[in-house]
């Protein structure tokens, strides 16, 4: 009983071990949740009037169409009664359009200058045939609503993006009725985190985030044409749809912008909390265990290891059994 009170009692030295143990577990802790290898992983399920992106791979922006009306590659001849069926491939750098309509889908490409011809747009048929476009081209498709033998339009995303438009006065209608269709109806964007070894997604509390109808998501505030920054690129699907287009796609960012209607050119973006980031974190928890366990057994050992060095003044330490 002696000797656990004599323990308990810790001297000067054992207890600036004891502080020292605990601020090093701490920072460790700390530490460990920025030694991370990428930005976490934003999982978006949106409803959208209009797509844009950038293409940043078009081997994987290529887009198969059929009987498609062409705005600009007239001089292709690869029309047969005025209608297009067969591959269009953006080239590196072009705005991509998506824009829905009730009765019609419209696809436009503005591909950026270029002088030896890299930058064209490149459209080929079932028969082999092959041309390049250069500028801007349309593609026009009309669709019966309730369609089920219509092909399921399905487009790519592969570039930075943005969906929707900020709500704010309506264009004029044109004379026979049709509007600009542009606005975000709504949707859902998950934030993972990633481990500290990157090889496992986690799903973070409360990191789910109802997106308000009339918003804009995006990569960053503009998209210019070309290969400059843009911020980062989506992959996924933009399919036709009855009242827009299902946008499912994935981004890795930390930066993804949300324009709500009425906030004028301010924008926020979604994270994750660094406690929530470490709390979920199967890795980080495993790794700040374990540090903390080492610190604390060290810190023990140094403990009691200077119950030796700091007898009650005039005495010896007792070490007799």
């Amino acid at each position: 009983m002696t000797r656990l009170l004599t323990l308990l009692r810790l001297p000067k030295t054992a207890l600036t071990a004891l502080l020292l143990t605990i601020a090093l577990t701490l920072a460790a802790t700390l530490a460990v949740s920025y030694i991370r290898t990428g930005p976490p992983l934003i999982v978006m399920q949106l409803r959208s009037e209009i797509l844009v992106q950038r293409v940043a791979r078009p081997e994987l922006s290529s887009i198969a169409v059929t009987n498609a009306r062409l705005a600009g590659g007239e001089a292709c001849n690869l029309a047969s009664g005025g209608l297009f069926s067969g591959v269009m491939q953006p080239p590196e750098g072009a705005i991509l359009t998506y824009q829905w309509a009730p009765t019609q889908l419209r696809i436009q490409v503005d591909a950026p200058p270029s002088d030896d011809g890299k930058a064209a747009i490149r459209l080929s048929d079932r028969a082999e045939g092959e041309c390049s476009v250069d500028g801007r081209l349309q593609m026009l498709v009309a669709l019966v609503p309730g369609d089920s033998s219509a092909p399921a339009w399905q487009l790519p995303i592969a570039g930075p993006a943005q969906a929707g438009s900020e709500f704010g006065s309506p264009l004029a209608p044109a004379a026979d009725g049709e509007r600009v269709y542009d606005l975000l109806r709504g949707g859902t964007v998950s934030v993972f985190g990633k481990s500290v070894d990157g090889g496992m997604l986690f799903p973070i509390a409360d990191s789910s985030f109802e997106i308000p109808a009339g918003s804009r998501i995006a990569s960053s505030d503009v998209l210019p044409p070309g290969t400059g920054e843009a911020g980062p690129s989506w992959y996924g699907v933009a399919t036709y749809g009855p009242d827009g287009f299902d946008i499912s796609a994935t981004a890795e960012s930390k930066e993804l912008r949300l324009f709500r209607p009425g906030a004028g050119r301010q924008s926020e973006t979604f994270g994750i909390g660094l406690l929530a980031g470490i709390l979920g974190d199967p890795g980080t928890v495993l790794l700040a265990f374990a540090l903390a366990a080492f610190f604390a057994i060290g810190g023990l050992v140094v403990g009691w290891m200077s119950l030796w060095r700091d007898p009650p003044p005039g005495k010896s330490p007792d070490i007799t059994p």
